[in-house]
């Protein structure tokens, strides 16, 4: 690993869009999620960006409401993805 300098966006920076959708989505571990942002701190490009994803989630997640799917529809959903070709039968739950 390169030379990190605190404050300067570094082009071998760890900070992926990957891990910073997964730090948002609450998809790392708290070991992971501490260490990613510690990690953002080091660079102010990865960290406003952070921030900026960050700020628009919840600006979204404030302007949208959710509803509740009824387990029916969900188990039938599934079924109809599960038989689209290329489709390898595997759901997040």
């Amino acid at each position: 690993m390169g030379i990190r300098i605190p404050g300067r966006h570094n082009s071998n920076c760890r900070c992926t869009d990957e891990r910073v959708e997964m730090a948002i989505d609450g998809a790392l571990s708290r070991k992971e999620q501490e260490r990613f942002l510690q990690e953002v701190k080091l660079c102010a490009y990865c960290s406003d960006k952070y921030e900026r994803e960050k700020s628009f989630k919840q600006f979204l997640s404030s302007k949208v409401s959710r509803k509740a799917l009824s387990p029916s529809f969900i188990s039938s959903l599934k079924e109809k993805i599960g038989k689209q070709p290329g489709h390898h039968g595997r759901f997040m739950s």
